[in-house]
């Protein structure tokens, strides 16, 4: 099962980007470390609102995220472990890259970035 609920820019919302476009951009382009902040780009064990997404996806991972400067939003929603794990090893070869650890210290550093809820 496979899922694309976003693959493409908010500029151009008509043109459907394919899985193919999204490899070529994490190999290209940064991806925005905020997403660290809401599973790390791949959860494999989301947690869903109700229990009728709960078994509509059940055994799915969620890969999502953004780049840090060229807007191409994604979510996708699959079972198909091949997919999930080509994708996994594309956003970690991306997020050893200097560039992304260079983004990544500086939303640590950052004074204005959101902080976690704290009860």
């Amino acid at each position: 099962m496979l899922e694309i609920v976003a693959n493409g820019s908010n500029t151009y919302p008509y043109q459907k980007s394919t899985l193919s476009d999204l490899y070529r951009l994490l190999e290209t382009y940064t991806l925005d470390p905020v997403f660290e902040r809401y599973g790390g780009f791949v959860n494999r064990t989301p947690r869903w609102i109700d229990g009728e997404t709960a078994r509509k996806y059940s055994g799915a991972s969620v890969i999502a995220g953004n780049f840090l400067s060229y807007s191409h939003a994604f979510y996708l929603i699959t079972d198909q472990e091949e997919l999930i794990r080509s994708l996994e090893r594309l956003i970690e070869k991306n997020r050893a890259s200097p560039q992304y650890q260079a983004a990544r210290a500086r939303w640590l550093s950052s004074d204005d970035r959101p902080q976690p809820d704290r009860q």
